[in-house]
């Protein structure tokens, strides 16, 4: 028995290298990348603080109350808390949480 070395059609070989190098050339001529956006420019945000609200314990959590806890405090958001609801312990630190009773009183104030 005599061994024989498998063969190759030397055009097939030679037809997938240039089809290699044909590909390899078309990726150089893709679009180049663009670089990153740059954000505008934002103030530096200070926080939500509750330092300033004590004053708003007691009383009703109305819309003009809610506004002005929100824009004293320095928060975006606000976040009522009535008796009994669930509320996601996610922290927020630009949210102020109003903690309120069965009267809709705020009885605490909170950020995050």
């Amino acid at each position: 028995m005599s061994k024989r070395r498998p063969t190759f059609d030397r055009s097939v070989l030679a037809g997938a290298m240039l089809g290699a190098l044909l590909l390899s050339g078309l990726s150089a001529c893709g679009k180049k990348p663009r670089p990153p956006r740059t954000p505008a420019a934002t103030p530096p945000w200070t926080g939500c603080s509750t330092a300033s609200l004590e004053d708003l314990v007691g009383r009703e959590a109305s819309e003009p109350t809610i506004a002005e806890a929100r824009k004293r405090a320095g928060a975006a958001l606000v976040r009522l808390k009535p008796p009994g609801a669930m509320v996601t312990m996610d922290y927020r630190p630009d949210r102020l949480n109003l903690t309120l009773d069965a009267q809709n009183r705020i009885t605490a104030l909170n950020c995050g």
